[in-house]
């Protein structure tokens, strides 16, 4: 099996308490997030991230070490790989699992703040991208919040550590939309001209319309996640 070995020094590890082998302990935020989303070392699989296998509180660091597929890279590094727009079923092949995920993580209290290109991963190895697994990294910087409905117009807060569900929900959306946007509208500069148009032509009105509506930052025609799980573009 591969793994990926992190290492965080401790003076950077905040921590959260949480009930550990039967009592109350402040353990590591990363830890304790994964451990919330079903990432951690007590489990076998999760579709929101990989698996924290194991992780060692020293004395100078935090060492975590994650399963790893053999064909996984991120998706900046994906889109660098390539010298021509994603095609648009593969980008709602992508944005359905990302939305499906962020669902399941909110469900569970886990709010991730920093959703972009480099934090998710992509499994390369299947021929066909509808079966590519594709998951989130990196939740030191994340915060749990109280599961509740969700409404457009509902009070948000942008403090770290009073998150509430429309607080995570709305950021969370907003985070989905500037990656899609990406994912859409990235490709490699051409060296042999000075500028390259981003603008498409080929992208579907409902595309258009599930991205807008993720961008959106007039909070009452921006769409929620369960509106974009239920969005005729996904689906």
């Amino acid at each position: 099996m591969q793994v990926v070995i992190k290492h965080v020094f401790q003076n950077r590890v905040d921590r959260l308490p949480m009930l550990l082998n039967g009592k109350m302990t402040k353990v590591p935020v990363e830890v304790a997030l994964l451990m919330k989303v079903g990432a951690g070392p007590q489990n076998t699989s999760s579709n929101v991230t990989p698996v924290l296998l194991e992780w060692l509180d020293s004395v100078n660091e935090l060492i975590m070490v994650f399963e790893r597929q053999k064909k996984t890279i991120d998706l900046d590094v994906y889109l660098q790989c390539r010298n021509r727009f994603l095609h648009e079923s593969e980008v709602k092949n992508i944005m359905r699992k990302l939305v499906d995920a962020a669902i399941e993580m909110h469900s569970r209290g886990v709010f991730h703040w920093d959703i972009k290109a480099n934090n998710i991963v992509i499994d390369v190895s299947a021929d066909l991208s509808m079966y590519r697994q594709v998951k989130y990294i990196d939740f030191g910087c994340g915060a749990t919040f109280t599961p509740e409905a969700v409404t457009r117009r509902s009070e948000i807060t942008l403090d770290l550590y009073e998150s509430n569900a429309n607080t995570a929900d709305c950021i969370t959306v907003l985070q989905l939309g500037t990656v899609m946007d990406k994912l859409l509208h990235y490709i490699l500069p051409d060296t042999s001209t000075k500028s390259k148009s981003r603008t498409r032509s080929d992208i579907s009105d409902d595309c258009k319309d599930f991205l807008s509506g993720s961008l959106n930052q007039i909070h009452k025609d921006h769409l929620t996640l369960e509106e974009l799980k239920n969005h005729p573009w996904p689906n």
